[in-house]
């Protein structure tokens, strides 16, 4: 969340590859559901959660930075 936090203050994302949070943030939204199915663990799934969840936000701002940018999105 702090990168989050300084990609608002800066008003832009910088070098950070669209690509690399993409994967991240389908990577931890798969373990949700995995982590779940295969321990039912709250706890290891709300960790998994909370990553996916600050993962799409800073995918979300560089997709954002991109658009303003270049007008290239990825998604």
């Amino acid at each position: 969340m702090l990168q989050a936090l300084k990609n608002y203050r800066s008003g832009g994302t910088g070098q950070l590859s669209q690509i690399t949070f993409l994967i991240l943030t389908t990577t931890c939204s798969i373990r949700v559901f995995t982590s779940y199915l295969e321990t039912g663990d709250l706890t290891l799934v709300l960790i998994y959660a909370v990553a996916a969840a600050s993962n799409g936000t800073i995918l979300a701002q560089v997709n954002q930075s991109a658009l303003s940018s270049q007008g290239a999105l990825l998604l």
